[in-house]
């Protein structure tokens, strides 16, 4: 059996800007820990060989919470709109497989209430009638619209389908609940 640990608060943001600077936001959090405490990884036929440190993924992943079925109720999302209609990469089956929602406007005063990493986004397909929600990893900055507005790629950590709701969106096909 694996060791589980649990961190406070300080030590996860930590974590998270020491993981975010090395560019390890990708990682599990083990694979992260270890390259932050500069241990070597031993390997057995091309595995990684590793003692497995279970962190809790507060506000960063879903993590074992997705696994177990558990959803965060009363946490702020950011609703993006990916319709089934849709062709190539702004389609719901193409951000769920690759976890990119590209070229979303958001305002700036969504994205100063978003905790990066961290706050929760829904994936939506009306037409389908299909959700899923992850934790969000980073904003990337790419183009602007012909009006100034900036659009990003959103980036996420895991999608679980869950059951559908439908979310009032604006015009940019986003929103943000704020609970």
């Amino acid at each position: 059996m694996t060791p589980v640990i649990r961190i406070d608060d300080e030590v996860m943001a930590e974590l998270k800007k020491n993981a975010i600077a090395a560019g390890l936001v990708f990682e599990p959090p083990n694979s992260t820990l270890r390259k932050i405490l500069g241990l070597d990884t031993k390997r057995l036929d091309g595995e990684i060989v590793a003692k497995t440190i279970d962190v809790e993924y507060h506000n960063v992943s879903i993590g074992a919470a997705v696994e177990r079925g558990e959803t965060d109720t009363n946490t702020a999302r950011l609703v993006i709109h990916a319709p089934g209609y849709q062709i190539g990469k702004k389609s719901f089956q193409a951000v769920f497989e690759t976890r990119i929602g590209e070229g979303y406007i958001i305002y700036d005063r969504v994205k100063s209430k978003l905790q990066i990493p961290g706050s929760i986004v829904v994936l939506l397909a009306k037409d389908l009638k299909r959700r899923a929600e992850g934790r969000l990893i980073k904003l990337t900055p790419t183009t602007k619209t012909d009006s100034g507005k900036q659009r990003y790629d959103i980036y996420v950590d895991k999608w679980k389908e869950v059951e559908y709701k439908a979310e009032r969106l604006n015009h940019c096909g986003i929103t943000f609940i704020d609970y």
